[in-house]
């Protein structure tokens, strides 16, 4: 259903688009702790259940993936003209990092490298 944007509202393909490019980056990273996982314990003395772990790392990666690629095709069909209150689905969000990304905020400023966002 169309609705009109106003200072709250975003167009919703915008927002699954971000959503589809922060899933991306999760997905990515969650790769990369695959890979680095995986080194760690092929120079380790085996730990039980490592090997089911790096399954369940796998199949997060997996996910990830898939789901990226689900919310760019869902993006790829929503009307241009259908609009969502972006303040509404942003209070769910927990990290003011992630929050500031899918409202359209630059991001690149705002965390120095090195520096992490307490939970």
């Amino acid at each position: 259903m169309p609705s009109a944007t106003g200072p709250d509202n975003v167009h919703l393909r915008h927002l699954l688009i971000r959503i589809g490019d922060a899933l991306s980056s999760a997905a990515d990273l969650s790769d990369d702790c695959q890979r680095y996982v995986g080194e760690l314990i092929d120079g380790a003395e085996a730990v039980d259940g490592d090997h089911h772990r790096l399954q369940q790392l796998d199949l997060l990666s997996q996910t990830l993936h898939d789901l990226t690629g689900v919310i760019a095709r869902t993006a790829a069909r929503v009307p241009p003209d259908v609009s969502i209150d972006l303040s509404a689905v942003l209070s769910t969000v927990g990290l003011n990092a992630l929050a500031r990304t899918l409202a359209g905020a630059d991001t690149r400023d705002h965390q120095i490298a090195g520096e992490f966002e307490l939970f």
